[in-house]
């Protein structure tokens, strides 16, 4: 999960790391308080996960620490040196708010645009979010067959998110090069957060 801002107005994001089904709450304000109200209700709805990933604030506070323990949730929170940990979360932000901004740009309403990507295939698989959630194509304002609504399990979908993860991290990794072995006597230099220089 995450928290961005777009069109002064604060939004939590929550994807689902399985089938990368976004949710999208709108905050009134970004007290951890509110967060955990809103994903309460979302967590209601799709179940208790057994991890949750994401940045330090506000989800480090004691409150949602108290709700996590209580609800057998491990809170896993990413390194604010290392945004790449919360990668998932990023980058369904940054998807949601592009659907809100062309939906602004063509004044037509975001809720209809986001139910469409939800409906959409993911990109090197045959299986949209909807269907690898709820394994079911979602009702939209895009003429189906009823038969094609009806519900269907994806038997397939772990082999091909495997190989999708595969694709994705032979391009990440295509540039990189086994380090040498450190020997006894190399030169080694380490760098220090600048935040938490002068700290114990």
């Amino acid at each position: 999960m995450d928290l961005f801002e777009y069109g002064a107005k604060d939004y939590l994001v929550v994807v689902d790391y399985y089938s990368k089904f976004p949710e999208i709450s709108l905050l009134e304000r970004k007290p951890a308080s509110e967060v955990i109200t809103y994903l309460r209700s979302i967590l209601a709805r799709h179940g208790i996960p057994e991890t949750i990933v994401s940045d330090n604030q506000p989800f480090s506070s004691r409150k949602l620490k108290d709700i996590a323990r209580k609800w057998d949730i491990e809170l896993c929170t990413s390194s604010p040196t290392y945004p790449q940990s919360n990668g998932l979360s990023k980058w369904a932000a940054q998807t949601v708010k592009n659907i809100l901004r062309k939906s602004a740009e063509e004044a037509s309403d975001p809720y209809i645009a986001l139910l469409e990507y939800r409906n959409a295939p993911i990109a090197g698989m045959n299986y949209s979010p909807a269907q690898l959630l709820m394994s079911r194509t979602l009702r939209s304002r895009l003429p189906a067959k009823s038969t094609a609504l009806m519900p269907r399990i994806a038997k397939d979908a772990c082999e091909q998110l495997k190989m999708r993860q595969n694709e994705q991290a032979r391009l990440y990794n295509k540039h990189a090069k086994p380090l040498p072995e450190l020997q006894t006597g190399d030169t080694v230099r380490i760098m220090q957060d600048p935040e938490n220089l002068g700290t114990s």
